[in-house]
Formats: structure tokens, sequence, C-alpha cells
């Protein structure tokens, strides 16, 4: 199993972008299992959990995003995020990768592939 701790090899934008329109098209084909968000409430905060199974590329995972607003008062993101990787085999991990700016990328990745088709 390998850990990305940050910034190391992120993707482009345009990368991102042409990976979201991917999975968005094939989850309007009904071709990917993406359950609803499951959130959990926490004193100060939450997080989110999401886990998907894109069998067109052969990659299963789950991503854990946590939003806590108060977190810059202590010089911390609002907003962190990390993903796992599982082999689609043995469910073995794959990888644990920090994805807190990858969700940022995603997130306006979502946003410009809505743009170019509405």
């Amino acid at each position: 199993m390998r850990y990305y701790p940050g910034k190391i090899g992120l993707p482009s934008p345009h990368e991102v972008n042409r990976a979201v329109e991917a999975a968005f098209r094939e989850y309007g084909e009904g071709l990917v299992q993406m359950p609803p968000k499951v959130y959990v409430t926490l004193p100060k905060g939450d997080f989110r959990t999401m886990p998907a199974y894109l069998p067109s590329m052969g990659i299963a995972g789950v991503k854990i995003v946590n939003v806590h607003p108060e977190n810059p008062r202590s010089g911390l993101p609002t907003v962190m995020a990390l993903t796992i990787i599982l082999d689609i085999d043995t469910g073995m991990p794959q990888a644990v990768l920090n994805a807190t700016e990858l969700t940022d990328l995603r997130t306006g990745a979502a946003g410009a592939v809505a743009a170019q088709y509405l």
C-alpha cells in the first residue's frame, strides 16, 4: 500500500476535467455504483463518507471529507479529505491519498463540466 501525503503528482485541471466528465457520463449510464453520501455530525463539524466503484476504470474506494468551520482559527483548513483506493479483486487497500487539494480540483471540474453541457 502507498501513502500519498500531499501535492505530489496532482493531476492537471484538464486531466481532472476529463476524468470527471467520464465518471459523470458513466454514472448517468448506470455503470457506476455510488450510494448516497453518509453524514456524521460532530461537536464542531461533520464528516462525510463517499464510496464508489467504477468498473470501467477498475477502481473502487472511499473518500472521507471532514468540514470543521472553526478550524481556520487554529491554522487548519476548514475542509480536509482522505481517499482510500481498494483492489477490486481482494479489497486490499492500494493507496491512501491526502485528497484535500484533489477535492478542490474535483469540485472545480464538476462545475466546469456542468457549464460545458448546460
